[in-house]
């Protein structure tokens, strides 16, 4: 069975998903993540793949926090590409490209250009991007 998570919050504020199928919708109601299980560690929280209205994304989601930014362009997930190096990922919907920050870092809300560590109100940036990253193309 998929959870369905319909009540994202559209200020940037992260919620937390895990150990199931999931699908979350962004706030404006134009794009869908699945987030189908596909495992669990020994002693961890599962991981699952990631499809953007139905466009498989690279690397696996860890179950954490999930925040998409307020105009429904932009989410976060901690993210792995090899088995179980967790990182964070940015994901552009629009654009069909995620961008990986090089360390793992709490994360729990997101107004992009800033990826911040509190929840609402936020605090201080993690990271604020600037239009010069590198980023990666969903395959």
């Amino acid at each position: 069975m998929t959870s369905t998570l319909d009540r994202i919050p559209a200020d940037g504020t992260g919620v937390w998903f895990g150990y199931d199928d999931f699908e979350i919708h962004s706030p404006d109601g134009k794009v869908f993540v699945r987030l189908p299980y596909a495992g669990e560690p020994p002693h961890g929280d599962s991981y699952h793949q990631i499809l953007v209205n139905g466009t498989r994304v690279s690397g696996l989601a860890w179950a954490g926090t999930f925040a998409w930014s307020p105009r429904s362009r932009f989410f976060v997930i901690e993210w792995m590409e090899v088995k179980y190096e967790r990182k964070i990922a940015v994901v552009d919907v629009h654009a069909e490209r995620l961008f990986i920050l090089p360390t793992r870092t709490p994360h729990r809300s997101l107004v992009f250009p800033s990826l911040f560590y509190g929840e609402h109100p936020f605090g201080t940036p993690i990271v604020t991007f600037k239009g010069d990253e590198a980023w990666i193309d969903f395959s």
